[in-house]
């Protein structure tokens, strides 16, 4: 195999055996690509924010998140059980997510069109699918989700309180576990 010379900014190459000639493939640079993933989920922050940091289109982000996302989009079971955290964010009309998370890990993430009692009832049949068993929940109160929780899991306590930062979560659980 030798070079043969460059077209559209790739490198050819010749076969000496039987004389074919092929490309070199572009592979894309996925560190980029986790570290934009992990300003998404983790971070929050919306596709206009990382345009601007990453100097990509909000299409080709998420071309990339969807193809990263089946990656990392399993379930990996925590073999104690979890105060789960359940949490709807929205990044304009019609386009959310919703997040279950423990203090430390996020859990699962769907992306969703409207906040409804469904939604949360098919999100709390994947993770109970994968083997997850609640300790407790943390959610930001409505009385719908509040039914479809004390209905589902009679014996789990849940807590109803505005989330808007760890840090609220982080003194909710260290006062339960020092009562």
């Amino acid at each position: 195999m030798k070079k043969h010379g460059r077209r559209r900014g790739l490198q050819r190459y010749q076969c000496l055996v039987c004389g074919k000639t092929f490309s070199s493939v572009r592979r894309p640079n996925k560190l980029w690509i986790e570290q934009a993933y992990k300003d998404y989920t983790v971070h929050k922050q919306t596709y206009k924010e990382l345009s601007e940091k990453y100097k990509k289109s909000h299409k080709t982000l998420r071309k990339y998140f969807d193809e990263f996302a089946a990656v990392t989009g399993e379930l990996k079971l925590i073999n104690e059980p979890v105060a789960l955290i359940l949490d709807a964010t929205f990044f304009g009309r019609g386009y959310g997510i919703l997040l279950a998370r423990t203090v430390k890990k996020v859990l699962l993430w769907e992306e969703i069109i409207s906040e409804t009692v469904q939604v949360y009832s098919i999100f709390l049949n994947s993770l109970e699918a994968a083997g997850y068993v609640f300790s407790g929940f943390v959610f930001d109160g409505r009385r719908g989700v509040l039914k479809l929780l004390e209905n589902r899991f009679p014996q789990t306590p849940d807590t109803v309180l505005p989330i808007s930062s760890n840090t609220d979560c982080e003194a909710l659980y260290s006062r339960k576990s020092t009562e």
